[in-house]
């Protein structure tokens, strides 16, 4: 009965550690974003001319060239209950939702509503918006 009591409790312990590590290894606590990150704009190519990204990341223009332009990375701070956006030196916090149902979170930045859905990938977060496009987030250590 004794070693019965053990074999429980050992497969108990593991069961209990699947659950609170998930699949990759990183435990539910940590699959919220919090602290700060910096963000990379991906692009999307359209066609031979038309490109697009998440209309978060700022699109510079070259003072030097002004026929090149680039999408400069964001710095993304979160807190328990409000983001703050660094975008090129604009800086603005605004309160976001989580919704832990969809592993999402979602807020209004100057009257327009955004909502991300968070995926993870080793020590990157990718955040996807409502239109498909994609950020990739690295914790700022």
């Amino acid at each position: 009965m004794n070693h019965t009591k053990k074999i429980f409790t050992s497969l108990a312990a593991v069961f209990i550690s699947a659950i609170v590590y998930g699949q990759s290894g990183t435990p539910f606590s940590e699959m919220y974003l919090k602290g700060k990150y910096t963000a990379a704009c991906a692009m999307e190519v359209i066609d031979h001319a038309t490109i697009r990204n998440c209309e978060l990341c700022p699109f510079v223009i070259d003072p030097n060239n002004k026929s090149r332009a680039e999408t400069k990375d964001i710095e993304m701070t979160f807190t328990n209950d409000s983001l703050t956006l660094n975008q090129n030196g604009k800086i603005t916090t605004v309160p976001y939702v989580r919704n832990k149902d969809n592993h999402s979170f979602s807020f209004t930045l100057d009257k327009k509503a955004y909502s991300f859905r968070v995926f993870f990938n080793s020590s990157q977060s990718i955040i996807e918006d409502s239109n498909g496009l994609l950020m990739v987030l690295e914790k700022v250590k």
